[in-house]
């Protein structure tokens, strides 16, 4: 825990701050920074159901961290010590020439000379630090004048966005898309207190957008326009009843086997509940592989041994890759047909710093552009936008109302709570076995709670020493009351608008009643979709 920085004393942010824990996967407990943890955590996102993936990547973007690292440290420093000058009369900038090489000469002292938080590190180094009391307010003296840290890093930033593993060209709420609409949403809601003696069961979808033809996305006119299936709102689509949820026929399969076997084991009416995976979690699907290899099909300026470096990465993970010289319907076709680990493979390889260096398309703008508006700002593991019945007295069945997943499950759509909740009040007794698995393997909490969507795709054991683990969450009044609570405070700070103005779940949850409402002009105010 640990006290928020709060110099305009923001109601919100006037009590302690949970440590994040769901952008941020557990094999990166190290990030030295806010930034590099939505980088590396939003590549950790897409790889859950296939851990082969990490591998090609690990060479490309990992090896490059002590680089990004060292600039990073280099523009702390020469802000602190531009501030520094400024406060002392003199102008100019100021000269770190020595700094900078006494940090290459003591690389192995990192931290110690140049930590990222060079205005509040306690270090020789720092021209700050004999300010005292006055050094405190030196922070929003740099924001304000260079404007710097808040825009670039963080929560809040617009460069920095779980849609990509690498900062991004431009501000997140810069990036636009053409869609038209293929099926109107049903935009059925239901109140708190109406799932009262349910049983709620999460599951996992990926942000996609569900109801859509993707047409352009920034000035790029796709050759063939992308039907968008949706994953999490699927349910909500007028003309996909009876169909409530898609996937390949052993996942959909095992989803329903669950449904019924906790109906029949308690009595309750059960209810299925998607929560979100990253804003990388879709590149699985057609959503992101195929227009991402229309606009890669687009792209001049890639050089030969840039197009060969990324052929042999891909091969590392997909020996039969046929190249990203293979002519436009062969790639479309190759993917068509892949494995999972190909697929996540080709956006995930991409969106690393050294290939975007090299040329290759913006990822993220294909993301971006295949992200649900409504969802493109929710965490991890998050849910309270949709809510369907399984209907046990169906089989599962195929179906062709998705362009990546095989098999639908039938059911009906409940409807949604109309906002985004963190998984800690939607499944609390769920989230309480995740705490007994940390403190039964001795390992963090955070490699549990910080992997929602690991554990919710069916990765509980039944019993842990003995004892039943929850994997449900039973619908009492106290959950009634503390869910429209929330409801209530996350209407009153503009709810998804909050998000995008840089509000975690956490903030929301914490707020007052005269909680700061997201500033007109910011990222909360577009969602840079554009339809017809």
């Amino acid at each position: 825990m640990a006290d928020r920085y709060n110099p305009f004393g923001l109601s919100y942010l006037d009590r302690p701050a949970e440590t994040p824990n769901y952008s941020v996967d557990s094999r990166w407990p190290d990030q030295p920074s806010v930034a590099d943890a939505h980088r590396m955590g939003g590549l950790a996102g897409t790889d859950q159901y296939a851990p082969t993936t990490y591998a090609p990547f690990d060479a490309y973007d990992r090896a490059q961290q002590a680089q990004y690292r060292d600039e990073r440290q280099q523009q702390a420093v020469q802000r602190s010590a531009d501030v520094a000058r400024g406060l002392s009369g003199q102008q100019g900038p100021a000269d770190i020439g020595p700094v900078v090489r006494g940090m290459r000469m003591a690389d192995m002292a990192g931290d110690m000379l140049a930590p990222d938080d060079v205005l509040g590190a306690a270090t020789a180094l720092n021209p700050i630090k004999a300010l005292g009391k006055a050094g405190r307010a030196v922070p929003a003296i740099a924001g304000a004048v260079l404007g710097s840290d808040t825009a670039e890093a963080g929560p809040g930033s617009r460069f920095w966005h779980g849609i990509s593993g690498v900062k991004l060209p431009k501000p997140i709420d810069e990036y636009y898309s053409v869609h038209t609409q293929r099926a109107p949403m049903l935009g059925k809601t239901v109140e708190p207190a109406d799932l009262l003696g349910k049983r709620l069961l999460p599951t996992v979808g990926d942000t996609t957008v569900p109801n859509t033809y993707l047409h352009q996305i920034e000035d790029y006119r796709l050759p063939e326009r992308v039907k968008m299936g949706g994953g999490g709102r699927f349910a909500d689509v007028k003309g996909n009843d009876p169909d409530v949820w898609m996937s390949a026929q052993t996942l959909a399969q095992g989803l329903a086997n669950k449904s019924d076997e906790i109906a029949r084991a308690t009595g309750d009416d059960v209810l299925t509940v998607p929560t979100a995976l990253s804003g990388t979690g879709g590149d699985y699907s057609h959503h992101v592989w195929s227009p991402l290899v229309d606009v890669l099909k687009d792209t001049k300026g890639i050089s030969k041994s840039a197009r060969e470096e990324f052929n042999t990465a891909m091969r590392e993970v997909a020996p039969d890759f046929p190249g990203i010289n293979a002519r436009r319907n062969t790639l479309q076709r190759y993917f068509q047909e892949a494995p999972r680990t190909p697929r996540t493979s080709f956006a995930q390889i991409m969106d690393t710093r050294r290939f975007q260096d090299l040329g290759f398309p913006d990822v993220a703008a294909v993301r971006h552009a295949a992200t649900d508006p409504e969802l493109l700002h929710a965490p991890m593991g998050s849910s309270g936008y949709s809510i369907f019945r399984i209907d046990p007295q169906q089989t599962v069945r195929p179906s062709d109302r998705h362009g990546t997943y095989s098999h639908g499950i039938a059911g009906q759509n409940v409807g949604g709570l109309g906002l985004i909740a963190p998984p800690e009040l939607v499944f609390p007794d769920v989230m309480g076995s995740l705490a007994k698995m940390s403190e039964a393997s001795g390992k963090p909490l955070h490699k549990y709670t910080g992997r929602p969507d690991y554990y919710f795709a069916g990765k509980i054991p039944p019993t842990l020493k003995g004892e039943p683990l929850a994997h449900s969450q039973l619908v009492d009044q106290k959950w009634v009351d503390t869910m429209s609570d929330y409801a209530r405070r996350y209407k009153k700070v503009g709810g998804a608008a909050a998000l995008a103005s840089g509000m975690t779940l956490a903030e929301i949850a914490a707020a007052q009643d005269a909680a700061k409402t997201p500033p007109m002009g910011s990222a909360a105010d577009t969602t840079a979709y554009r339809g017809d």
